[in-house]
């Protein structure tokens, strides 16, 4: 069983996975529809595959610690850089 824990408060929340979830789908835009349901499949393959591969690894949770601590430090940096600068 993996448990994912999102971090509502990172800016990778905030401003791409907030969004599409809020997404207001145009009735209208079979396209547009399709692409939102792939980019938010997509978001949640790549979180599911990094803790499926955690999980291989067995008890290594103060490196899976800081590792994660690291990814989110860097992600947070150019999230911020790619959506803050307006």
């Amino acid at each position: 069983k993996i448990n994912i824990k999102l971090n509502v408060n990172h800016p990778f929340y905030i401003y791409v996975i907030k969004p599409l979830c809020n997404t207001v789908e145009d009735e209208n835009d079979p396209e547009a529809i399709n692409r939102d349901s792939k980019l938010k499949d997509a978001i949640v393959m790549i979180f599911m595959s990094y803790s499926k591969s955690e999980s291989m690894f067995g008890n290594h949770e103060d490196l899976f610690l800081s590792l994660r601590s690291q990814w989110a430090t860097y992600l947070s940096t150019v999230v911020k850089e790619a959506y803050e600068r307006g």
